[in-house]
């Protein structure tokens, strides 16, 4: 992608930005007596219906939470500001690049003019008495469909979605999108039409071999993301701080994958009737089963998935599958690093609701073992070795559930089977064995956690176990081994929090966080797998990365290959690069 049309996508996304946050700002303010302040009024004003109370008592759950993670209310709020502004951007950007792919029917391209609202009107007529026609409606049902495939990006559950844009700020929002100095598409006469509340296709555009508009061109979800914060906003805070002060300041700095794994997949060509069937199902399996991605930058996990997902419908296009026979994708491996909810009375609630009498000790002793050790996650990332972390702990609880045991059988559920409960034999589980039971017990212990009613408390449960599924996610990730591990790693210090813990956890590597991370990518490497990395050329030749140099690249993991790139390669870092792989003895 040239220069030029960088910088259109630059200017593009930091408008949609500034709109999208001003807007949610006047919201929360005017309406919710929510300020930026951190203040934040005692009782629902009276202006407010009862809708609107609902989403003010949930506006204030979801600032709750982040406070719990030990921000000030103020932080908290621009938390969440800054979350549902850049998620409405994200949903918004992927519905244009869907569009483009002939994926869904017109959609925002001529906003309420176009032809797939018309449709779905003409489905529904009594939407015309709505204030906007039925428009919001019609796009979150996009979402909702859209969410049981990419339900990192598109999920109305989570908490960036109770603020909609105002009427004009939508507007504006949809002219920067479809200004055609981007490339504007119209889906029209496109012959894609409606299956049930998205529109799919079953004689897609032909999409060009060389993508002749910004919207087709899988790159360009990369450069949102990259420009969303502007190289002012990084200038000020390395101004104030040498080192990153927080988890959001490493990744605006740094702005740059932490990595990706692929684990081995077992042939399953006799799970299927012919060739053709197994081949079909392949984009569906790696994405399912094959890629494993950490971030510590929730913008990172939703785009990562977004790609994927539209990295595997071109790859059924370029199949010749079509829309109507390609197998949905259920699931994806991308997590964002974060500590587990900071609610401990929630962890006391939710530990008394939903384990027995029984149980409970060896449970309790267990989560509180596991939230402790996470508080770092948010800011050390894939380096923090929680799988070491909390080795100690599986024992314990496994000997504590035993003892309680006697002279009854402990309750667990193995493997990948339902809720239902099975009896197991304690004293023949080893510690991996009850870890695995013991962590589908919580999942599904979470899942019947955040059914509860969701207004005022009961989102902030279901928030509280969102976040510590999603804690538990992670480190599922950092227990496994993989084939390939490949990473952008951020580079510098580490941040103020988190120096200590990694100069302790990675001896060799602690001067810089690339080659903390590289290290960390070989230790997950099975022997003979593959590490990719683009980083800084300077770890190859300064002499405060010998120990690094010795102990890992050559110690551990020989380079198999290696560019040195200079300057210009990585857009806003200016560095001079280098490209490698290195293979684990």
């Amino acid at each position: 992608m040239d220069k030029d049309t960088r910088s259109r996508i630059q200017r593009a996304t930091q408008a949609a930005r500034g709109l999208l946050e001003q807007d949610f700002e006047d919201q929360l303010a005017g309406v919710f007596d929510i300020r930026l302040d951190g203040t934040i009024a005692g009782e629902p004003g009276s202006h407010l219906d009862a809708l609107q109370r609902i989403v003010r008592n949930k506006l204030v759950a979801a600032i709750e939470h982040f406070r719990a993670s030990g921000q000030t209310t103020a932080e908290a709020v621009a938390s969440y500001r800054r979350e549902a502004a850049f998620t409405t951007l994200n949903r918004f950007v992927a519905l244009k690049m869907l569009e483009a792919r002939g994926l869904v029917q017109e959609c925002i391209s001529r906003g309420e003019q176009s032809s797939g609202f018309k449709e779905f009107c003409g489905l529904a007529p009594g939407l015309v008495q709505l204030p906007d026609r039925g428009y919001r409606l019609y796009i979150e049902s996009l979402f909702d469909e859209l969410s049981v495939q990419i339900r990192v990006l598109f999920n109305r559950r989570d908490a960036g979605s109770l603020l909609w844009p105002r009427r004009q700020t939508l507007l504006d929002l949809l002219e920067i999108l479809n200004d055609p100095g981007l490339g504007g598409f119209s889906a029209k006469g496109s012959g894609i039409r409606v299956q049930g509340s998205v529109a799919a296709s079953t004689e897609p555009r032909t999409l060009n071999p060389e993508p002749s508009t910004v919207w087709e061109q899988d790159e360009t979800i990369g450069w949102i993301y990259q420009y969303y914060n502007d190289e002012a906003e990084r200038k000020r805070m390395r101004e104030e701080s040498s080192a990153p002060r927080n988890s959001r300041e490493l990744a605006v700095r740094n702005q740059s994958g932490r990595g990706v794994g692929g684990e081995g997949l077992q042939p399953l060509r006799e799970l299927y009737a012919t060739k053709d069937d197994y081949l079909r199902e392949i984009p569906r399996l790696i994405v399912e089963h094959n890629l494993h991605g950490i971030d510590i930058d929730r913008r990172a996990v939703q785009i990562a998935g977004l790609s994927l997902w539209l990295r595997a419908q071109r790859a059924w296009y370029q199949g010749g599958v079509k829309p109507a026979d390609r197998p949905r994708i259920r699931r994806s491996n991308l997590v964002c690093a974060e500590p587990m909810p900071g609610e401990k009375e929630l962890l006391r609630e939710f530990v008394e609701q939903q384990f027995p009498a029984g149980e409970r000790s060896a449970f309790a002793f267990l989560l509180e073992k596991v939230f402790d050790r996470m508080t770092l996650a948010g800011e050390a990332g894939s380096l923090l070795r929680i799988e070491e972390e909390i080795g100690d702990a599986i024992a314990e609880a496994r000997a504590l559930a035993q003892r309680q045991a006697a002279p009854r059988q402990f309750r667990l559920s193995l493997g990948d089977e339902p809720p239902k409960q099975t009896e197991l034999n304690l004293p023949g589980l080893n510690d991996e064995q009850f870890w695995q039971a013991a962590e589908q017990r919580i999942y599904d212990a979470l899942k019947a956690y955040a059914e509860q009613a969701e207004n005022g408390s009961g989102f902030r449960r279901r928030l509280f176990a969102d976040d510590a599924a999603q804690g538990f996610a992670f480190i599922d990730l950092c227990r496994k081994s993989y084939d390939v591990t490949v990473m952008n790693p951020p580079f510098g210090a580490a941040s103020t929090r988190s120096r200590d813990y990694i100069a302790k956890a990675y001896p060799r590597s602690k001067n810089d966080l690339l080659a903390a991370c590289v290290e960390r990518g070989v230790h997950w490497l099975c022997p003979g797998g593959l590490l990719g990395a683009i980083t800084s050329r300077t770890a190859f030749f300064l002499t405060s990365y010998r120990q690094w140099r010795q102990g890992v690249v050559l110690g551990e993991a020989k380079p198999v290959v290696m560019a040195d790139l200079g300057y210009g390669v990585m857009d806003a870092a200016m560095v001079e690069a280098a490209a490698y792989v290195l293979r684990k003895h």
